[in-house]
């Protein structure tokens, strides 16, 4: 029988999240982060979810090494669209980290000819990209 360790992770990390234990909800994704069975997909999740735990609590250099691991420059995949991407962006700019955010900007924007949703990062960031 296979666990699904990211299933596991997110289950726990949402039932820790609903009682306010950041910090046990951060170490439980890293925990599942060290298991080999995860996808690229399922990784990237769990260290953006890492990523924004520590953003929540205006810890925004930790938070982007977390989103750093996951927006490389040279990485251009398909990520799927999420509200949360306005906080990855938010975290660099808070962490005085500008032209970074400029490049993960441009590394989601990639991504807005298969989802239109793409187009309110453009726009609500639109004085990095000039």
């Amino acid at each position: 029988m296979r666990i699904n360790m990211y299933g596991v992770s997110a289950l726990l990390g949402g039932i820790l999240s609903a009682v306010f234990l950041k910090k046990a909800e951060r170490n439980v994704y890293k925990f599942a982060l060290q298991h080999p069975s995860l996808s690229p997909a399922e990784a990237s999740s769990l260290q953006i979810n890492i990523g924004l735990s520590y953003a929540k609590q205006r810890k925004y250099k930790q938070a982007t090494e977390y989103f750093d691991r996951v927006f490389h420059e040279q990485i251009q995949q398909g990520f799927v669209y999420d509200s949360s991407f306005t906080k990855v962006i938010q975290a660099y700019l808070k962490s005085n980290q500008k032209e970074r955010a400029n490049q993960v900007l441009s590394i989601m924007l990639c991504n807005k000819g298969k989802d239109k949703r793409y187009k309110k990062l453009e726009k609500k960031f639109s004085f990095l990209l000039n």
